[in-house]
C-alpha cells in the first residue's frame, strides 16, 4: 500500500506540479539555504502546534468562535510573510540571512511560549515531566496571565456574563 500511495504521489503531474510551485515559492520567500529551510520548518510547525493547542484551550474555555479562527489564519499568514520580509531585508541590505536568522529564531521563541501557555490551559501539563514543567511554567508565566485573562474577556463577550473559575 504504501507503494501505491508513493506511486499515486510521484505519477500525478497535477501533484507534481503543485509541489514544484509550493517548493519555487518557498525558496523565493525564504532563500535557498539549508539553515533557514529548517528554521522556517520549526517555524511551521510551531504554528501547527500552536493551533492545535489554542483551539484545544479554547474549546476549553468556551470561547471557540469562528471570528477568533479567521483572526487567527490572518495571524499565521503574518507570521508567514515577515521571514519572507526579512529575507528580502537580508538581499537589500546584503546582510547574508542575519536579519532572515533573528526573525525565524524570534519568531520561533514567541510561538513556543504560545504552545506551552496554550498546552498548560489546555489541560495537558501532566504529560510534562515535573521538573522541567516548572522550569517552563516559569518562562511562560507572562504568557499564561495573558492568555487568561483574554479568555476571560472572550467568554464575558460571548456568553454575556462572568464564568468562575475560568483557566
Amino acid at each position: 500500500m504504501k507503494n501505491d500511495v508513493f506511486r499515486i504521489l510521484t505519477d500525478s503531474p497535477a501533484i507534481n506540479s503543485a509541489a514544484a510551485l509550493l517548493l519555487t515559492l518557498f525558496g523565493l520567500l525564504y532563500g535557498p539555504n539549508d539553515i533557514t529551510r529548517a528554521g522556517m520548518t520549526l517555524v511551521v510547525l510551531l504554528i501547527v502546534l500552536d493551533w492545535i493547542t489554542g483551539i484545544s484551550a479554547a474549546k476549553k474555555d468556551c470561547i471557540d468562535t469562528s471570528s477568533y479562527g479567521i483572526d487567527g489564519l490572518f495571524r499565521t499568514v503574518v507570521l508567514l510573510l515577515l521571514p519572507a520580509i526579512a529575507h528580502f531585508m537580508d538581499l537589500f541590505f546584503y546582510t547574508q540571512g542575519l536579519v532572515s536568522y533573528f526573525m525565524i529564531a524570534a519568531l520561533a521563541r514567541h510561538l513556543l511560549k504560545s504552545v506551552i501557555a496554550n498546552t498548560y490551559r489546555a489541560g495537558w501539563a501532566q504529560w510534562v515531566p515535573t521538573g522541567a514543567l516548572n522550569k517552563l511554567l516559569v518562562w511562560v508565566s507572562d504568557e499564561i496571565a495573558h492568555k487568561e485573562a483574554r479568555a476571560k474577556q472572550r467568554y464575558d463577550e460571548i456568553h454575556g456574563g462572568d464564568k468562575d473559575g475560568l483557566n
